[in-house]
């Protein structure tokens, strides 16, 4: 009678089942199942598509030691390719310009993309990562509203003019306003360091008002880039 070892028949029972579904004896490759996407992050310095006239300097962080033969690229989400640039290599944190393929960048989402091979994993080969990015256009008014605007008798109004104001969002610097005519002559003006909430800007009037139709104009600075022009906003005022 033939003596069958203590757990051989179980062995022998896994290598058919193995045999019948199709599993390897042979390990997988040391470090393949490390394999994922490449561990950088990546930041823009403006999100308005404005401040890109020709190149988009991405900046890009290694957060898993050296990378080599790094490239950048920019795709419209139909696939067209719209920006790359490329670098060498990769330690700690670069910028890398990526050169617009068809002049300044236009407003709408794209999808950013990086490629390159991790020091740590060369087996891996090439990684990539993916991040969707959204370019918003230039603000055409400055985003501020007028609360409760002055009105009524133009006799109450003899050395100032206290027009309220609320931001709609972001940060406004060095306001500047004035209040004109209708026949566009100054009548006062006045500035405001910071507006972030709600505050009162006072105008000094360089005349008493008199009965009629007004305009404030304020003009401030928003955090978009230079290449937006300077944005203002206005409302009529009438006196009786």
């Amino acid at each position: 009678m033939r003596r069958v070892l203590p757990g051989l028949g179980l062995l022998l029972l896994l290598g058919t089942v193995a045999a019948t579904v199709g599993w390897s004896a042979v390990p997988a490759p040391a470090g393949a199942s490390a394999c994922s996407k490449l561990p950088v992050t990546i930041s823009l310095p403006s999100n308005f598509a404005a401040a890109y006239p020709s190149k988009v300097p991405l900046h890009v962080a290694t957060r898993g030691g050296a990378i080599t033969n790094v490239r950048a690229q920019i795709y419209t989400f139909s696939g067209d390719q719209i920006a790359a640039g490329q670098r060498a290599r990769l330690t700690g944190s670069a910028t890398i310009s990526l050169k617009l393929a068809f002049g300044a960048l236009q407003v709408g989402s794209y999808t950013v993309v990086v490629t390159g091979t991790l020091a740590a994993r060369p087996g891996c080969g090439l990684e990539k990562m993916a991040k969707v990015e959204i370019f918003k256009p230039c603000l055409t008014t400055l985003p501020l509203t007028f609360v409760d605007p002055p009105g009524g008798a133009a006799a109450d109004y003899a050395g100032y003019l206290s027009v309220p104001l609320k931001s709609d969002g972001p940060l406004i610097r060095e306001l500047e306003g004035a209040v004109y005519a209708a026949d566009g002559t100054l009548f006062g003006d006045g500035t405001l360091t910071a507006l972030y909430g709600q505050a009162t800007l006072s105008l000094k009037l360089h005349s008493p008002l008199v009965t009629g139709v007004y305009t404030v104009v304020v003009a401030g600075l928003i955090p978009q880039p230079q290449a937006c022009g300077p944005k203002t906003v206005q409302v009529v005022l009438v006196f009786s």
